[in-house]
């Protein structure tokens, strides 16, 4: 991707911060600090007063680099895919990135996930993370001291083994018109909204003979900061009520239309609503955190091998 300064970005980057801004200070920082050729925005959706905190966070970033800091209400529970979907109105680029604040992206990630784009056409893919240890993450000077200089360089050196690596878990990265054709991620899913929103895309892909395969730069990194559980996925179950039925009937109807949602991407107001709208049902808060976390690591280890 080259860049002559032409002010429309080439990737839209879509960060959320409620209650982790110390985690997510890491990913937005790495953001600011992509060594990279061409025009790229970074929006982050801020439901906190933390943004004083972030526009330093700001300074001395990529010349090729714009950002915007939304700032709402906090929601009384958050729904990460109506925050995502909030973004997606917002976005310019040609390429929508989701990415997970709290993963920090080494300075060449931008540029080579860039170059990946072109070169293959891809209409959608994801890439990996490796999951930093507490003793990792505990080791990190301040975000504020990293700079264009040294970056988050240092990152790249850290042994990935079997064991801390999530491949096809990083990002999730979209032609724009794309997510936007599908209507972006489902409001009413509150946990796996990633699964949620592979399925839909894929299914459309595939029905409009765009792309068949889920495909994934595996060996393209983010470094997941370490921290407790999202308490997120205590709406697993109800999450799953709406996702698994719907994978299965597209999966025995390939022309079903299931894979578009009416979420009404051009109106934020509705994206308001869809994010102050309270769940249905109380979270499955009976789920014992480690069985929560053994699920999300069993379901990234079957994506991977897809």
């Amino acid at each position: 991707m080259n860049s002559q300064f032409t002010g429309q970005p080439q990737v839209s980057v879509i960060l959320n911060d409620v209650d982790r801004t110390r985690e997510a200070s890491y990913g937005y920082r790495s953001w600011m600090l992509q060594d990279c050729s061409f025009e790229y925005e970074v929006i982050l959706n801020l439901f906190n007063d933390r943004r004083k905190h972030y526009e330093g966070l700001s300074e001395g970033r990529n010349s090729f680099c714009s950002y915007a800091i939304m700032e709402y209400p906090r929601p009384r529970s958050f729904n990460i895919s109506a925050a995502n979907n909030i973004g997606i109105h917002y976005a310019k680029g040609n390429y929508v990135v989701i990415a997970n604040s709290d993963i920090i992206y080494p300075p060449d990630y931008l540029e080579t996930l860039g170059s990946e784009l072109l070169k293959q056409n891809m209409y959608f893919t994801t890439t990996s993370r490796v999951q930093l240890s507490k003793a990792q993450t505990m080791g990190l000077r301040p975000p504020i001291e990293y700079n264009s200089a040294d970056g988050y360089k240092f990152v790249k050196a850290i042994e990935r083994t079997s064991r801390n690596v999530i491949y096809g878990i990083g990002t999730w990265v979209f032609q724009r018109d794309i997510i936007r054709a599908i209507g972006g991620y489902d409001p009413k899913v509150l946990a796996f909204e990633d699964a949620e929103c592979n399925d839909r895309v894929l299914h459309y892909l595939r029905r409009k003979n765009l792309q068949y395969c889920h495909c994934s730069l595996l060996d393209l990194y983010g470094y997941h900061v370490h921290h407790a559980p999202s308490e997120l996925y205590d709406f697993s179950a109800l999450s799953k009520l709406i996702l698994e039925p719907r994978r299965r009937r597209m999966l025995l109807d390939p022309d079903s239309k299931e894979d578009v949602i009416d979420t009404q991407l051009d109106s934020l107001e509705i994206l308001l609503e869809d994010l102050a709208r309270m769940p249905e049902i109380q979270p499955d808060l009976h789920i014992p955190v480690r069985d929560r976390i053994r699920k999300i690591i069993a379901w990234g280890a079957r994506h991977a091998k897809l």
